[in-house]
């Protein structure tokens, strides 16, 4: 996971920092299906900072690399997750796409309140999925 690291006040506030955040189980996850998530909190679509992922379940043939510090990576691309965001005209946008081939990932939103969060699992892989929130929300 690529992350920021946050120098002043407004960027801890948009970004906090890994320590301050906790994770809320997504509704529906585990699936072997594409999710397309919304996190609705007042007028913001994705309430979120980011999210996390875990492959919960491969079939045969998904070849596991051995990796540094514990983290099994997969051969192939296990999921992908798209972000889209709102523009002020109506026009929504494709902001980031990071296709992953690790078991478990993190993923920061590069956009402070996303629109959609689509995930899409490879063939037969079966996913879980949790928020990432701001300690005490």
């Amino acid at each position: 996971m690529t992350v920021a690291t946050a120098t002043g006040v407004i960027e801890q506030f948009l970004r906090p920092p890994l320590g301050l955040i906790t994770l809320e189980h997504i509704t529906g996850f585990p699936t072997f299906s594409d999710m397309h998530l919304q996190r609705v909190r007042g007028p913001i679509n994705v309430d979120a900072y980011g999210i996390r992922v875990l492959v919960q379940f491969a079939p045969a043939g998904y070849g596991v690399v051995n990796t540094l510090a514990g983290t099994n990576l997969f051969d192939r691309t296990m999921w992908t997750v798209g972000v889209d965001t709102l523009l002020l005209d109506g026009l929504v946008i494709a902001e980031q796409l990071e296709e992953r081939k690790e078991a478990l990932g993190f993923v920061a939103f590069v956009s402070a309140f996303p629109y959609f969060v689509h995930i899409v699992p490879a063939p037969g892989v079966e996913l879980d999925a949790w928020w990432m929130l701001r300690l005490g929300t």
